[in-house]
């Protein structure tokens, strides 16, 4: 194989967001975080009032491991976001 056959791998450059995108993101990803906790505590509350209803338990388990799912998505886009600022210096608090 000659190098010239070879495919041309090309590294694409890493971009950094400025500073005040960032802020915005961040102000997104927590109101995302925020819904999706409140979501998950209310479809938690209907788990404990479904009684003995297997079939109500059953749907609002399905639920519930769902909005646990959004909430993890949103955990780790908040730190992957916070983990950048930070590494700009910025003050994620």
């Amino acid at each position: 194989l000659i190098a010239q056959d070879a495919p041309q791998v090309v590294a694409k450059a890493k971009t950094t967001k400025s500073p005040s995108t960032l802020k915005r993101l961040l102000a997104q990803a927590e109101k995302t975080l925020a819904q999706a906790n409140a979501a998950e505590q209310k479809i938690a509350a209907e788990l404990t009032h479904a009684g003995s209803d297997h079939t109500a338990l059953a749907r609002i388990s399905a639920n519930l491991a769902s909005a646990q799912t959004k909430v993890a998505a949103a955990e780790e886009t908040w730190i992957a976001l916070a983990a950048e600022a930070e590494a700009q210096g910025l003050d994620t608090q």
